[in-house]
């Protein structure tokens, strides 16, 4: 659209082009990083089967929740927020964050009574919280338990904590960038201004 919209006033504002044409570079950059940070977190030794991309958050942190099963256990889940689109990598790896921890639960705290799970969305986050009531174990399935996690939190610019909780139980916590567009606003539509295009 950028591209477009410089194409159509270069002949009569050649002043917006060196502008439009480093939003387009930007936008570009951007587009690349996004692509190799999702590439490299869907790559996995020993062929194992990679995390697959989601597009709806909220939904698909709905179903790990409404599939999880626990005996004795009260699973709830509790959204927070208005959710905004998403770039593909930071809602695979906060699926991925529910994903394992309900399976820490399932391993480590199997006498829980309570399973909480909360997805908050604000402007510049998304918050993800799974705690129990029951288990104090931390994973140590290396690359593929929560240590692995941090890694992949960590290569979005997220952050990702585990730890004893309240009631004698355990929490994991993972704060993810909700955008990893750049701060600069990109408007094409700006650069067709004043010009009809019919």
């Amino acid at each position: 659209m950028l591209a477009q919209g410089a194409g159509a006033v270069a002949a009569k504002k050649p002043e917006l082009l060196p502008p439009a044409l480093e939003r387009i570079e930007q936008a570009g950059t951007e587009a690349l990083e996004s692509m190799h940070r999702m590439v490299g977190m869907l790559r996995e030794p020993d062929n194992r089967v990679a995390p697959r991309p989601v597009a709806d958050l909220g939904g698909a942190v709905r179903r790990l929740v409404e599939r999880f099963e626990l005996p004795g256990a009260r699973t709830e889940l509790v959204e927070e927020g208005e959710p905004g689109p998403l770039p593909a990598e930071v809602a695979t790896t906060a699926h991925h964050v529910v994903m394992e921890a309900l399976t820490n639960v399932r391993k480590h705290a199997r006498h829980c009574t309570s399973v909480e799970v909360s997805l908050t969305h604000t402007e510049d986050t998304v918050r993800i919280r799974v705690s129990n009531d029951g288990g104090r174990r931390r994973s140590t399935g290396g690359r593929f338990g929560l240590t692995g996690l941090e890694e992949r939190v960590a290569m979005i610019g997220g952050t990702l904590r585990s730890g004893p909780a309240a009631r004698d139980g355990w929490l994991v916590e993972a704060v993810l960038p909700a955008s990893t567009a750049p701060t600069n606003a990109i408007d094409p539509a700006a650069l067709g201004r004043g010009h009809d295009r019919t």
